[in-house]
């Protein structure tokens, strides 16, 4: 994102989609680029969720992939902390990373036990915010949604790095374990071609394990993805379907 006149924006699902065409038609002196998967994928919101993301800083809790007494994303949050905060930390922008890293948490929470997850969704990116140029996300807000020391394990849709830099400017980078496009990859099966790119699920998950010490499931991941990508191999198919 190299402009303060450009946003880019990432709906996680067709409800985001309506509301993100719905923001471009409504902008005016902006260059608005919109990126989003032709495949089916699943619903995770709602048209109000969606319309809250954009008018007020582009990001909120998911409160459905979240543990302990999460705010509603419309709530106001004060203080700029909640009072249960998560070990990890998941972020997306993008709706196969947003896919992706739901998967990540799931299979984190049979795995574990005690531990806490929150997975906060990100719609807009403008130049070196998350959000869009009129709405960018404040300082306070960030400090609600991504606390002040837990690992945050953030997946994009574009290069990782990028969305390291732009999380960096709200808190330290060293927190950030992310996740992206590597230009890795030719024509593949859908979890290869992630997993080429470090942004699979079993990726995710085990990035996450290792942040809380839990370095026997980030072998267990690891190996799914070498189980993966050997039977992709054979098959031509993945071993799961995505």
């Amino acid at each position: 994102v190299l402009s303060n006149y450009v946003n880019c924006l990432f709906p996680v699902d067709d409800v985001a989609a309506t509301a993100a065409f719905d923001f471009i038609l409504s902008s005016r002196n902006v260059v608005n680029l919109t990126t989003f998967n032709k495949t089916e994928e699943p619903r995770w919101i709602d048209a109000k969720h969606a319309e809250f993301q954009l008018a007020n800083g582009g990001a909120s809790i998911f409160g459905f992939a979240s543990d302990g007494d999460e705010p509603l994303y419309g709530e106001e949050l004060g203080g700029g902390t909640n009072i249960n905060q998560p070990d990890v930390i998941f972020t997306a922008a993008g709706d196969i990373a947003t896919r992706e890293a739901l998967a990540a948490i799931r299979m984190l929470r049979e795995d574990t036990l005690g531990v806490r997850f929150r997975f906060v969704g990100i719609a807009a990116l403008t130049h070196g915010a998350i959000g869009t140029t009129g709405c960018k996300l404040k300082q306070k807000t960030f400090d609600a949604y991504y606390g002040q020391s837990a690992p945050i394990v953030a997946n994009f849709h574009g290069y990782a790095d990028t969305l390291k830099g732009i999380i960096g400017n709200y808190t330290d980078a060293r927190r950030v374990h992310a996740h992206g496009f590597s230009e890795n990859g030719s024509t593949t099966t859908p979890l290869e071609m992630l997993a080429l790119n470090g942004a699979s699920r079993f990726d995710l998950a085990a990035d996450a394990a290792e942040t809380i010490g839990r370095a026997d499931l980030a072998m267990k991941y690891r190996g799914q993805v070498a189980a993966n990508h050997a039977f992709a191999l054979e098959a031509g198919v993945d071993s799961l379907s995505l």
